[in-house]
């Protein structure tokens, strides 16, 4: 046995799919920890909450998606933990599961633990609020907006395939709302227009590897990525081999920083994506929490 004692968090609202998830994974867990408590929550903000009454435990484990992740950071950061976390993905994208070299399936990735060692990851902090993975505005936002009305239209995963939400993503992605941004990265000031600005922690968003070679996660920095293009330009742009010290040079759209803080003071009242959570405004100051949370990490394979 690994651990004396750990607790296993998950979203209780899964319905038998989550049930099935749990008959797979709570025995492999159980080859790693002596006593294991599983709670289920019922309602969104319960997991945060659960983070306040985590006395005795050596380890958490939490069965979801980037959300139910998201929330547990924000639990542990609100409430000072500092236990190790083991990652079980069950969601959409399942984005920093990647980052943790886990495979998307919560059985494998259960499996994958067992072997996985504890490594520290730094994370954004913006007006009290976690994000572990990324933060962004403009067309993350109106693409993250289209999944939430086809959710309410649509049941299932097919509901995103039809044409009415693949034409609204198109259309975001070739006709974007352009902004006038005003940033400053470590101090030094940056403006013009602008479709997209991210700030990235982990390695993919929405199921997409970041583009940068040496991007990491636990280097004590934030990247910044501002998208002054659109459509092919920027899709061109964006993708290919660049590193920190290349990229703008080679890029002509869209520009890269590395910074520890970061203040957004234009646009104001634009929704920002936090994690895949769409609840913070504009404008921000961000900066990176070094080494803040430890997850369970797989060597990569090969």
């Amino acid at each position: 046995m690994k651990y004396r004692k750990g607790i296993l968090l998950y979203n209780g609202n899964a319905g038998r799919e989550g049930e099935g998830i749990l008959d797979d994974v709570i025995p492999i867990l159980g080859d790693m920890v002596g006593d294991l408590a599983v709670y289920a929550s019922r309602k969104q903000g319960d997991i945060e909450e659960k983070c306040s009454g985590l006395e005795g435990a050596d380890i958490v484990f939490v069965m979801g998606g980037d959300g139910t992740l998201h929330e547990l950071v924000n639990g542990f950061y609100r409430f000072d933990v500092s236990l190790p976390v083991g990652l079980l993905p069950a969601g959409t994208f399942n984005d920093f599961a990647s980052t943790l070299n886990l495979p998307a399936e919560a059985g494998a990735a259960a499996r994958a633990l067992r072997e996985a060692v504890p490594v520290s990851y730094d994370a954004i902090l913006n007006d009290g609020r976690i994000a572990l993975n990324f933060w962004a505005i403009g067309l993350p936002v109106h693409n993250a907006r289209a999944v939430e009305r086809e959710a309410r239209k649509s049941s299932g995963v097919l509901g995103f395939l039809q044409p009415r939400y693949l034409s609204r993503l198109i259309a975001n992605f070739f006709d974007p709302a352009i902004f006038r941004y005003r940033i400053q990265t470590d101090g030094r000031e940056h403006r013009g227009r602008s479709s997209m600005i991210l700030v990235v922690n982990g390695r993919r968003i929405g199921g997409i590897p970041i583009p940068l070679e040496d991007i990491s996660p636990h280097d004590g920095y934030l990247n910044v990525f501002i998208v002054e293009g659109r459509g092919l330009e920027m899709l061109v742009d964006f993708f290919g081999d660049k590193n920190s010290g290349n990229w703008n040079r080679l890029s002509r759209f869209v520009r890269h920083y590395a910074a520890r803080e970061i203040e957004i003071t234009r646009p104001v009242n634009e929704r920002v994506d936090t994690d895949g959570e769409l609840y913070q405004t504009t404008p921000g100051k961000l900066r990176i929490v070094p080494s803040r949370f430890t997850l369970l990490t797989a060597t990569p394979s090969g």
